[in-house]
């Protein structure tokens, strides 16, 4: 596989524009970047496929991000607080691509150092909360916004299957990326994207 550097987002891509999916992991957290394709609107979501590279293979998975989400911070009389409407659920839905989903998985339970006694098989859906973090209006078609995400966040959820992550989405230059926040939470993200 040929890889190049693509300018000006100074990405590390394949032939075919689809980014190197680790290339901005460093001091312990695993971030990873992910071409968007297959783009389409469907009712108030975009859904679209996120594809990157490891090892020579493709690895990915399909997502869905609602277009309506608004900014999720605001200035309070003691700082910059939460917005009352600034809580999205769903915000954004993972779901499978089949054989590549699962590879992603593989490949995430190696870059997070772990192990399992069975070959880990991408969950169907999985729904996930989510706040912009932003306090000026947003559109996600027409600008890259930044999302925290919180899995398993909901009243009779595990707590034990709870985790958050970044979700960094630039739908104009075509490109997301799913960043760690705190590396306690990888078996927790794992098990919640597995079947």
């Amino acid at each position: 596989m040929n890889l190049h550097k693509d300018e000006p987002l100074g990405l590390i891509i394949d032939e075919n524009g689809i980014p190197l999916l680790d290339q901005f992991s460093e001091e312990g957290f695993v971030d990873c970047v992910f071409k968007m394709s297959s783009i389409e609107r469907v009712g108030d979501f975009l859904q679209y496929e996120m594809l990157a590279v490891y090892d020579d293979e493709v690895v990915g998975f399909g997502a869905q991000a609602y277009c309506g989400i608004n900014a999720g911070l605001e200035e309070g009389p003691d700082g910059i607080r939460l917005r009352s409407d600034g809580v999205h659920h769903p915000a954004v839905r993972f779901f499978t691509l089949g054989t590549i989903s699962d590879r992603f998985l593989g490949t995430l339970l190696s870059l997070y150092e772990k192990s399992s006694d069975h070959p880990l098989v991408f969950a169907d859906s999985f729904f996930l909360t989510g706040i912009a973090l932003h306090m000026e209006d947003l559109d996600i078609l027409a600008q890259p916004v930044k999302i925290k995400l919180f899995g398993n966040d909901a009243d009779g959820d595990d707590p034990d299957l709870y985790f958050e992550a970044y979700y960094d989405l630039d739908v104009p230059n075509g490109y997301v990326y799913l960043n760690e926040k705190d590396p306690e939470y990888r078996v927790a993200l794992l098990l919640s994207l597995s079947k």
